[in-house]
């Protein structure tokens, strides 16, 4: 082991081969030219804001910089390299994972020529390491409130320098992974758009948006992810289940605007005690260029819900206003083309305006048949109500159709 180490204590009367370079892969420092204005950094300074600044321009502009000031004087230096060698190669390893090691070179185990060079490591702020209350007041965090779910969010109320904000989340980021959060929320007002970038970069992912903010979550790795894949923006919400009987049971939220109060959370929004959930919902569709010039194609499991025998059948959904629509369509022997509504659904998208990208969605209302048990049908229109954020369009919420 001890040969590994260039401060093992050995003395070469020549270099050995190992670190010589072949002339091949020599650097050829005469095409090189010398660099005269490296930045150079005070790590001593006490304007932590500009400091974080001054790093950021150099990483972004030169992607390297010199540093001054940075803690370990020339006596602690000297006090290392003075160390004897049995202590030095207690602490010799070559795993990257040890929070503090003595190495050499870069990868002594798979590389074909070696540096000159032993080095120690230690990790600043391992696993194990927890802030105190005073240590916390001296890392620069952003202000997050706790939930009840071992969480925090983090509401952005005033525009922030896009680096600062950078710096500031990354030292967040790790406070939060060793008070082992499960996850953080990030709400960003159309103000503070800037800092989407930044939090994206650290693998923050859009949850939802609203006119005015925009809510971004990350999991913390360490945790799996417990948001279901249909779940609305409301955290904490609550639930339904069916019992044996048929019936839909609601679940009270224990947190929230609805605590105590007469309405339970759905996934999808909100019911009261006196209402009445009596409509089914056959399929919703966002339309294609076909929908709109030609059919609109019936879903295959939407079938068994629309009464229809083989040959010419018609359809009458009622629309938001009222009005009924016979909408054709023909139904052919199995193995043929699947059917579509033709004949009056045209006139239907020409009424209503649609386009390319907007919702329409067909419900049966299943205590309402007409006379001579018909079963009756609404159709529903809607546009996307969308935003753009970092050049790309995100939904916020649907129109009804046709727009005023």
């Amino acid at each position: 082991m001890d040969t590994k180490v260039i401060s093992s204590g050995v003395r070469y009367s020549r270099l050995p081969e190992s670190y010589v370079r072949p002339e091949s892969k020599r650097p050829r420092l005469s095409e090189f030219s010398d660099c005269e204005n490296v930045p150079l950094i005070d790590l001593g300074c006490e304007d932590r804001p500009s400091l974080v600044q001054q790093i950021g321009d150099s990483c972004e502009k030169s992607g390297f910089f010199q540093v001054s000031n940075h803690g370990v004087g020339l006596e602690t230096v000297g006090r290392m390299t003075d160390v004897a060698v049995e202590e030095k190669l207690k602490l010799y390893s070559d795993d990257p994972a040890k929070t503090l090691r003595l190495s050499t070179s870069f990868n002594v185990n798979k590389e074909k020529v070696h540096n000159w060079r032993d080095l120690p490591e230690w990790l600043p702020n391992p696993p194990q390491f927890n802030p105190s209350s005073s240590n916390q007041n001296l890392i620069n965090l952003l202000s997050s409130v706790e939930d009840a779910h071992g969480g925090v969010t983090v509401e952005m109320k005033e525009p922030m320098d896009s680096k600062l904000f950078a710096s500031m989340l990354g030292s967040s980021l790790s406070y939060w992974i060793q008070q082992k959060k499960r996850g953080v929320w990030i709400k960003l007002p159309i103000q503070c758009s800037n800092l989407v970038y930044p939090a994206v970069k650290e693998g923050f992912l859009y949850d939802h948006a609203k006119p005015d903010y925009l809510m971004l979550v990350k999991r913390i790795p360490e945790t799996s992810d417990t948001l279901p894949s249909n779940a609305s923006h409301r955290v904490g919400i609550g639930g339904f289940v069916m019992n044996n009987e048929g019936e839909l049971l609601v679940v009270q939220d224990r947190n929230g605007g609805f605590k105590g109060t007469h309405v339970w959370n759905l996934p999808t929004g909100t019911v009261d005690e006196y209402m009445e959930v009596d409509r089914t919902d056959i399929f919703s569709k966002i339309l294609t260029e076909t929908d709109i010039k030609a059919r609109l194609a019936i879903p295959t499991p939407a079938l068994k819900h629309i009464n229809m025998h083989e040959g010419v059948n018609y359809v009458y959904p009622k629309d938001s206003d009222g009005k009924k629509w016979p909408f054709q369509c023909y139904t052919r022997p199995t193995g043929h083309p699947k059917p579509a509504f033709t004949t009056g659904w045209l006139d239907f998208v020409k009424a209503k305006g649609l386009q390319i990208g907007d919702k329409v969605t067909f419900r049966k209302l299943e205590d309402e048949d007409e006379a001579g048990g018909e079963p009756q049908y609404i159709i529903h229109a809607k546009r996307p109500r969308a935003i753009t954020l970092m050049g790309k369009q995100i939904i916020v919420g649907w129109l009804d159709l046709p727009l005023p």
